[in-house]
Order: C-alpha cells, then structure tokens, then sequence
C-alpha cells in the first residue's frame, strides 16, 4: 500500500513534558501535523496537533512552547528545541501557503 506525505514522518525525537510524567515518548513532525505519544502511569498518551490548530510556536534553551488556538499551551522539552522549531515553522508555512 503506497503512503502519502503526510503518512511518513519528516523528524522524530523523544521529548518529555513541563507537567506530566511520560515515558517512551516520541514526537512525530509530518506535513500537516505534530503527534506527541508516550505512557504514563496507567494508560497511553496521544496527543495529535494538527497545524491549523497552532497560534503560535516558540523555544527556549531546551524546550518548545506551542500555545494552540484553544489556549492550551504544551512546554516540550527536547534536545535540538531550535531546529524543531525551525522545522515546525518552516512546515507549517508551506501548508498554510
């Protein structure tokens, strides 16, 4: 079965989250979207933000700040936080375009 763009991740990292314990986590940048999972305690977190959902996306030392058009706003750290935000920026750029 043939995959499309948005079906192959663009750039992958293990990340943990300001406030939520997670282990075995993984963001996922694609073509449209970001998806954040890992586990916690007792059960599986997915967490996916499609791009039309983000206001706006900044970093700090170690650490991405997307704030979304809900107002929820997630502090990921990871390393390379700037060359994420660089890449989530340049790719939601493109589809927005």
């Amino acid at each position: 079965m043939p995959h499309t763009l948005t079906d192959v991740p663009l750039r992958t990292a293990s990340f943990s989250l300001a406030d939520r314990w997670l282990v075995w986590t993984e963001a996922r940048l694609y073509a449209n979207r970001l998806v954040l999972t890992g586990w916690g305690l007792w059960e599986r977190y997915w967490h996916p933000i499609p791009f039309e959902t983000i206001a706006q996306v900044k970093h700090e030392n170690d650490s991405i700040i997307v704030h979304q058009t809900d107002g929820r706003v997630l502090q990921l750290h990871m390393s390379s936080a700037r060359r994420w935000h660089t890449a989530i920026e340049a790719h939601r750029a493109v589809y927005d375009a």
